[in-house]
């Protein structure tokens, strides 16, 4: 979705001799020499174009727009609030010498138009699957930081520096990142007064499932469907180890390994966006949520029936129930 340079001539024609057409206030239209820097920044252009300050304009957009796009959309596929990804695009682009930027941030796509003096252009990315990834997105507000402040970047030595970025940020080994969310998990059972035979049940089977979820990310696996799968098998899988160890609190270990799938980062965005005033990306996010939280209660649920696991609820409820603590 692109809109064209609008018409240079204006209400008042064009400048004799071909020159830029002059401003209400006199100065020429083109006259910003930053933005007639990034004009000048090995930009795409024929030896008939090279004059043609219009022509000069709307690339420079194009390429700025580019830029700009791209910073947003791997800070929204890294997990950025929505006002982060605002913050940063808008300023990156208007520090390039947008004079007026406009950007729609959607689920799965954002729409960006810059404008300079009379010339506008629009462009539209796709957002891809959304994760966790703070240390890209530090980095990369960071490099705005750096523009902001002076670096001298043209678009297109930025675009070199997000590639840069991107591909050098180091991601923990998905070793590290499994034990890491596994013994998060076995944690939350101490904090859910299971017993040591449940935690050290939950350690093992939530690691395993940490590392089986990447697999399947990686795999392009349907998110749901894996969802659903994990929550199934490392219910069945944790309620069993504990009881073979024997513990008295077998339905902690029902609970513990699910709660690596309870998506914790899309549902407070997504209520931030709603309460911030943007109903339509809010509900998006939250209607993902709320799907993630069916497919996950249909995989406890039917884990529960296999395992006719009101017994061992009614177990570890009952404590609680009768006002005792619970063991």
């Amino acid at each position: 979705m692109t809109s064209g340079p609008s018409d240079p001539t204006g209400p008042s024609g064009p400048a004799p001799g071909g020159a830029p057409a002059a401003t209400s206030g006199g100065a020429p239209a083109h006259g910003d020499d930053a933005f007639r820097a990034v004009c000048a920044s090995g930009l795409p252009v024929s030896g008939s174009e090279a004059s043609d300050t219009t022509i000069l304009t709307h690339r420079a957009l194009e390429a700025i727009n580019h830029a700009a796009l791209r910073i947003g959309q791997i800070l929204a596929q890294s997990g950025a609030h929505t006002a982060v990804v605002r913050e940063n695009v808008t300023a990156i682009a208007r520090s390039m010498g947008a004079d007026g930027v406009d950007l729609r941030v959607g689920y799965a796509s954002l729409t960006l138009t810059l404008r300079h003096d009379r010339n506008s252009i629009t462009r539209m990315t796709a957002v891809g699957p959304q994760g966790v990834n703070q240390r890209l997105e530090d980095s990369l507000r960071a490099l705005v930081r750096r523009v902001l402040d002076g670096e001298d970047l043209t678009p297109v030595a930025l675009l070199a520096e997000i590639d840069r970025i991107e591909r050098e940020t180091r991601r923990y080994p998905l070793w590290v990142t499994s034990l890491a969310v596994g013994a998060a998990c076995a944690a939350f059972c101490v904090l859910l007064q299971g017993d040591l035979a449940t935690v050290l049940a939950v350690l093992p089977v939530a690691t395993a499932a940490q590392a089986i979820r990447a697999v399947l990310k990686r795999r392009h696996f349907n998110d749901y469907l894996s969802i659903l799968l994990l929550a199934f098998t490392s219910c069945l899988g944790a309620t069993l180890l504990a009881s073979l160890f024997g513990s008295a609190t077998p339905g902690t270990a029902m609970i513990g390994p699910t709660l690596l799938l309870v998506p914790g980062v899309p549902a407070i965005n997504g209520l931030a966006d709603v309460l911030e005033g943007r109903p339509t990306l809010g509900a998006a996010r939250l209607t993902v949520v709320a799907m993630v939280i069916v497919f996950l209660a249909i995989g406890v649920w039917n884990a529960a029936f296999l395992l006719e696991a009101d017994a061992f609820l009614g177990t570890w409820m009952a404590p609680v129930e009768q006002g005792a603590p619970a063991p």
